[in-house]
């Protein structure tokens, strides 16, 4: 019996998906309420009084 090789071969495609990591949202929700916290702080200071 011999072995027969097929005629055309047909290769997978690989898609590549660059996509952000859902990890990457908590560090920037924790610069965003330390933004706000800082934010917060200044508003609230109220006058210098000298």
């Amino acid at each position: 019996m011999s072995q027969e090789t097929p005629a055309s071969t047909t290769e997978a495609q690989i898609k590549n998906k660059r996509r952000i990591s859902p990890f990457w949202l908590l560090p920037f929700i924790a610069l965003m309420i330390a933004g706000w916290l800082i934010w917060d702080s200044y508003q609230d200071r109220g006058n210098t009084v000298t």
